[in-house]
C-alpha cells in the first residue's frame, strides 16, 4: 500500500505531528490535541474520525456507542466487577478486581475506554485481558487479545482449595515455587489438594527447568530494568517475551528465587 503522509492535517480535535514509528505494517502517529496534550496514536484511528481528542473532550453520540462491540465489552467488565447478582462476580468483583475510576464513571467512563481501546490495539474479534490476573482493569494492565489466547490463559483462573483456603493455580505455584505449567499439568490430570505440590519431580526451578524461556542473567537484567521504569512492552521486545510474562516476573510469580 502507498504511504500517505498526512503531516498537518487535522482530525477532529487532533493535529498530526509526524511519523512515530512503525509495527506490526503498521504506521503510528505524533499528534497534538487542541487541549495541548501530545500523544501517538495509529494511522488507520486517526482516519477514520473515531479518535476526537486526546481524551480530554469526548463526545461521541451515545445513539451510536451503544451499539457497538466495544460498548458491550465495557458493560460486561463494569458488571462482572461492580454487580453481585452476575453470575461471574465472584470471579472479579468478589475477589476485590475493580474497574479503575477513568472507566467505571457513568457520566464518559464508557467514551474514555472506548478511545483507549482504539488507540491501543483494538480490532474487531479481539477481547479485553488483564495482563497481571490479580490486578484490575485499568490501561497499565489490560491489552487485547484473540478469544482463542484467552481462553488458553483462563487456565490459570481454576480455584482449587490449598492449605485450606480457595487459591488460583498461579498462586499456589508462585507460593511453592513449582512451575505453573507443572501446576496446571497435573491439575487436568486430576490431581487436587495436596496432591498438586508434593511430587518432587515438579519442583524444578530457572534455569533447571527444561522450558525455561530465559537465563537468570537475563532476568536479573529485566528486574533492573523494572527498576529504572522501562516498560513492559520495551522489555518483551526485547527479550522476545510477552508482557504478561514480564509482569509475572515483576510481581513474583516467575522467576521469585532470583533477587
Amino acid at each position: 500500500m502507498k504511504f500517505i503522509d498526512i503531516t498537518g492535517n487535522k482530525y477532529n480535535m487532533l493535529t498530526v505531528l509526524g511519523v512515530s514509528h512503525r509495527k506490526n505494517k503498521k504506521i503510528y502517529w505524533n499528534v497534538r490535541c487542541d487541549c495541548g496534550t501530545e500523544k501517538t496514536v495509529e494511522g488507520a484511528h486517526i482516519k477514520s474520525g473515531k479518535l476526537l481528542s486526546c481524551g480530554c473532550k469526548n463526545h461521541l453520540p451515545k445513539h451510536s456507542m451503544t451499539k457497538t462491540k466495544l460498548f458491550s465489552i465495557w458493560v460486561g467488565m463494569r458488571r462482572r466487577c461492580c454487580n453481585p447478582n452476575t453470575e461471574r462476580y465472584g470471579c472479579y468483583g468478589g475477589r476485590g478486581i475493580t474497574v479503575c475510576d477513568e472507566w467505571n464513571n457513568k457520566k464518559d467512563g464508557s467514551i474514555n475506554f472506548i478511545e483507549w481501546a482504539l488507540s491501543n490495539g483494538y480490532k474487531e474479534g479481539l477481547t479485553i485481558e488483564r495482563i497481571d490476573v490479580n490486578g484490575n482493569y485499568e490501561p497499565s494492565n489490560c491489552t487485547w487479545a484473540t478469544r482463542q489466547e484467552q481462553n488458553r490463559n483462563k487456565r490459570d483462573m481454576a480455584f482449587v482449595e490449598h492449605d485450606g483456603e480457595l487459591q488460583l493455580l498461579s498462586d499456589i505455584a508462585r507460593s511453592t515455587e513449582i512451575s505453573e505449567s507443572a501446576i496446571r499439568g497435573r491439575y487436568r490430570a486430576g490431581l487436587r489438594g495436596e496432591e498438586l505440590t508434593t511430587d518432587e519431580k515438579y519442583k524444578a526451578r530457572g534455569e533447571k527447568h527444561g522450558r525455561a524461556k530465559l537465563k537468570e542473567h537475563e532476568v536479573i537484567e529485566i528486574k533492573e530494568r523494572l527498576n529504572n521504569g522501562e516498560t513492559y512492552q520495551d522489555i518483551a521486545d526485547r527479550f522476545g517475551i510477552s508482557k504478561g510474562y514480564v509482569c509475572r516476573i515483576k510481581t513474583g510469580r516467575r522467576w521469585a528465587h532470583i533477587a
